[in-house]
């Protein structure tokens, strides 16, 4: 065989190797979604999983993301030693169904397996108890608790709330004052309710805002109307309210209390996650999740070869 022939059959396998290479990329890469210290979590990877996240593709990014914060939790908690005991996940498997069929039932709804459900259970768990250990120090000062009150004044307004009769009508009634109204019977043409206690906005609700503006300007003991709102009389009396005031702050300390460290739980959380992205080489590639298993195999080239000489 001369030399030319020799090339000729090289160039030939060359290509057939490229083309075979091509080939199986195409078919059987799985492009990276993200990684976190060792551990790789590819498209394959996700298509099993993602049910449990996402309901429609326009949020399938930020599930992602949720799942892969998730799994950097869950990679401390292992370092820490953290675990969920089995007596934990029993008792949470057991508010979907004490048996198993009464769970099954529950969890068809929810898109998920009896394990799905366990491993989901897990998860959490640990997250719950990795924050709960990292946050432990976190503290709420009284000087903050009553600057947050003094700040925050509107919060803690209790609003005016009335006893209110009514009678609404579709058609105008002669001769109605506070004690007819009190003793007609109601028809399909009329009614009369009584609210307790009742604030604007439940009224607001109940009637609409003009009549709801009524009852709250409306004297003590003095029946008011007809007033008239769309095709309906309205008759309205007042028999007691209270006043607005401003609840103390002794009252409302334990609410400021939760509040305050909770907020300052999850900041606390947040920066110690965005370092932990640091800590475990934490990488996410949500666009990986459109591309084609040729792209992604070359966009993932150099992270690869880290991987491999990890």
């Amino acid at each position: 065989m001369n030399k030319k022939a020799q090339m000729t059959i090289g160039c030939v396998l060359l290509v057939i190797a490229v083309g075979a290479s091509a080939l199986a990329i195409s078919y059987l890469y799985h492009p990276i979604l993200y990684v976190i210290g060792g551990k790789v979590v590819r498209t394959n990877d996700w298509q099993h999983i993602k049910h449990l996240y996402i309901t429609n593709d326009q949020e399938e990014e930020k599930m992602l993301e949720m799942r892969s914060l998730e799994d950097l939790v869950v990679t401390k908690g292992k370092e820490m030693n953290i675990k969920a005991n089995p007596r934990e996940i029993q008792t949470q498997l057991e508010q979907l169904g004490k048996t198993s069929t009464e769970r099954a039932k529950a969890l068809k709804d929810l898109n998920m397996s009896e394990e799905e459900s366990v491993q989901s259970i897990r998860r959490s768990t640990i997250g719950f108890k990795v924050k709960k250990a990292i946050t432990e120090n976190v503290k709420v000062s009284e000087q903050e608790m009553q600057q947050f009150y003094t700040d925050h004044q509107q919060a803690f307004m209790v609003p005016v709330f009335r006893t209110v009769t009514y009678m609404q009508s579709d058609h105008p009634l002669p001769n109605v004052n506070k004690n007819t109204m009190k003793s007609l019977n109601p028809s399909s043409r009329m009614k009369v309710v009584r609210q307790e206690l009742v604030s604007f906005e439940q009224m607001k609700g109940e009637v609409g805002e003009t009549i709801a503006r009524n009852m709250f300007r409306a004297p003590l003991h003095e029946l008011q109307g007809p007033i008239k709102e769309g095709p309906l009389y309205y008759w309205i009396l007042v028999e007691n309210e209270t006043k607005e005031e401003v609840q103390a702050y002794p009252q409302v300390k334990p609410k400021i209390y939760s509040t305050l460290l909770m907020e300052k739980q999850n900041r606390y959380f947040q920066r110690w996650l965005e370092k932990q992205k640091e800590v475990q080489d934490y990488q996410i590639y949500p666009e990986h999740l459109a591309a084609t298993k040729w792209n992604g195999f070359w966009e993932d080239f150099f992270m690869n070869i880290r991987l491999l000489v990890k």
